[in-house]
């Protein structure tokens, strides 16, 4: 396989375009995968590198997303952009779906990608944040059906308002529940899986950013699969989750601190009680954190100013492979907290800490020790929150991937999550994010890696 890494490390659309053109224009193979990677500073201003590449390569499979920053060659990089071309052996293809609700087109892009493929890059918003219009909507539907809620008699009574509430935000296509797209879609195909879940670190209107064959989803699931030599692997920073409830209960409390358990009344994607505390109040009671109104929700949406990180956070115990999810609790104006993972995996009593990092960089890149083949293109996603909970020290990864990997490539992006049939070598390990048989799914510390045999 050739391919080829087109980096350009400039806000400026007329700089980089230059840049890409004369690349394009020496480039000694036609590819046929097409992967542009779009930091903040050029999320918005997208379209003339979309143009070019159609220009040049009107049917390559061609994949565009939003991500938080990149690493190529020496250098790590949050400003402009990245495309990788490449010719790779085998069939690649691109399916796509928009326009439904996220259960909906987990169904539809299943049934479109089958069986047969050997591994499947998959993107989604796991948070998609809609226009102006349609989030004051949904804060007034957030407000109604609280207010149904609080009218309910019994827990069962509203546990069908939080139902009701989160068949809303599928609908609206607001939540993509990581491990229910990945339940969903494995099951119609059977292949290995690495799941792109996008959060925008600073949020805005109609964001996340995906493109598929040049079109841009708002929005939607994109896939590109790939047949022939490829393998994916998965790995996290964590101990190995517990054989029940209890042991995983200690494990976590081994390395999370200011832990505390809480219960919980969920549904689905809806949390309406922590503790009996409405969410937001019991985030403001407990580490005294101011809850955004919904003005300010609003104004800095506008000026993509959201910040969706939290030092705070819910373990989640599954109740069927005892891991766990981490998921972060932000200060949002709403009356019910919504969960990027479907909830009714997990028990009701979850853990309440701050979040930490464990194991450090060397640990992250531990992922590398599952490559199968000698020469590869060893394309990897990274937690973005890394780069903050390390700061500088991030840096210090390249060299020590460069002891694991010849040719390497990275994106750095919301904690990437995965499906791995079984066989892997990564079930050596009883990963602490194994939420459900053969899907790792959770809210940090994660590495997925995509090895394309050259």
């Amino acid at each position: 396989m050739r391919y080829e890494i087109i980096a350009t490390p400039f806000n400026d659309p007329e700089k980089s375009c230059k840049i890409i053109l004369d690349k394009l224009k020496k480039l000694e193979f036609i590819p046929n995968f097409i992967l542009l990677f779009l930091t903040p500073g050029v999320q918005k201003r997208y379209t003339p590198f979309v143009r070019i590449l159609r220009k040049f390569y009107p049917a390559t499979p061609m994949l565009g997303l939003a991500v938080e920053g990149y690493i190529v060659k020496n250098e790590i990089w949050t400003r402009g952009l990245a495309i990788l071309l490449g010719e790779f052996e085998g069939e690649v293809k691109v399916y796509y779906e928009r326009e439904a609700s996220a259960t909906e087109l987990a169904r539809k892009i299943g049934s479109k990608i089958g069986r047969g493929w050997d591994a499947v890059l998959l993107v989604f918003p796991s948070v998609y944040i809609p226009g102006k219009i349609n989030v004051i909507k949904n804060l007034y539907h957030d407000k109604i059906n609280y207010i149904k809620f609080m009218l309910s008699k019994n827990s069962e009574d509203k546990k069908k308002v939080l139902e009701d509430h989160s068949k809303h935000l599928e609908k609206e296509g607001v939540i993509f529940p990581i491990n229910k797209v990945l339940r969903i879609i494995s099951r119609k195909i059977k292949s290995s899986i690495l799941g792109v879940n996008l959060i925008p670190l600073e949020a805005s209107f109609n964001s996340p950013l995906i493109i598929a064959n040049y079109e841009v989803l708002k929005p939607g699931i994109a896939a590109m699969c790939f047949k022939g030599k490829v393998n994916i692997a998965f790995h996290d920073l964590y101990p190995e989750r517990g054989k029940d409830f209890l042991e995983t209960l200690s494990v976590i409390e081994s390395f999370l601190c200011r832990c505390e358990k809480v219960k919980l009344l969920k549904k689905e994607i809806s949390i309406g009680l922590i503790q009996n505390l409405k969410p937001s109040d019991f985030i403001e009671q407990k580490r005294k954190i101011e809850t955004s109104k919904k003005v300010e929700l609003i104004n800095q949406l506008e000026k993509g100013k959201f910040l969706m990180f939290s030092p705070y956070i819910l373990v989640l115990i599954s109740s069927t492979t005892h891991g766990c999810s981490f998921l972060g609790l932000e200060k949002l104006p709403l009356n019910f907290y919504p969960s990027i993972f479907d909830l009714d995996v997990f028990y009701d009593e979850a853990i309440f800490c701050g979040e930490v990092f464990g194991g450090g960089i060397k640990e992250m890149i531990k992922v590398f020790d599952y490559k199968i083949f000698d020469s590869a293109l060893d394309f990897f996603v990274i937690d973005c929150n890394i780069m903050m909970a390390y700061g500088g020290k991030v840096h210090s990864m390249i060299n020590l991937i460069k002891r694991k990997s010849g040719n390497f490539f990275g994106i750095f992006s919301a904690c990437p999550s995965a499906y791995i049939p079984e066989g892997s070598v990564i079930f050596k390990k009883r990963y602490l994010s194994e939420i459900e048989k053969n899907i790792f799914a959770t809210g940090s510390g994660t590495i997925t890696l995509l090895e394309l045999k050259i």
